[in-house]
């Protein structure tokens, strides 16, 4: 059996932990759908599309858990792991 090496775990973690608390914040689809039927309904899009409840829920999230600047060196480095 081989030993999980700790270096890969934590390279695992800083690429994947953004997108995993933007989803688990998220909610279910259900809620998101309902939120934005809402806005729909209310008249929200065109001008106004960025002061609704979703899109300022949906930025929220996103501004919380930002996309890291260097995701495509951090999976370059994890390859490199993989390969020791």
């Amino acid at each position: 059996m081989s030993k999980i090496n700790p270096e890969i775990m934590a390279k695992i973690d800083e690429i994947t932990s953004w997108s995993n608390k933007r989803t688990s914040t998220y909610n279910h689809f259900g809620h998101q759908f309902n939120m934005l039927y809402d806005d729909i309904e209310s008249g929200k899009f065109g001008e106004n599309a960025k002061t609704s409840s979703w899109y300022l829920w949906v930025k929220s999230v996103k501004e919380a858990n930002p996309k890291p600047e260097n995701l495509e060196t951090l999976q370059e480095e994890l390859e490199a792991l993989h390969r020791e």
